[in-house]
């Protein structure tokens, strides 16, 4: 299990707090998965509070896109 957070602005440029901080389950290749936050997303970052030893943390986070509304 894995820490993700969601953030509205680009985590590494803000002291915003997460919209939503969690453990989540990730598996080699693609994952999908789905957050409910009060606010617009714009982030996600895994690890986001450095608990794996890693050389550069800006690899861990991306840019969010949002799904069309189901009809």
């Amino acid at each position: 299990m894995l820490d993700v957070a969601v953030y509205a602005r680009h985590p590494l440029s803000t002291d915003d707090p997460p919209l939503y901080a969690g453990k989540q389950r990730l598996r080699t290749g693609p994952n999908k998965v789905t957050f409910e936050v009060h606010g617009r997303p714009g982030f996600i970052s895994v690890d986001p509070f450095e608990r794996r030893i890693e050389v550069e943390r800006v690899a861990n986070v991306r840019a969010l896109t949002q799904a069309p509304a189901p009809r």
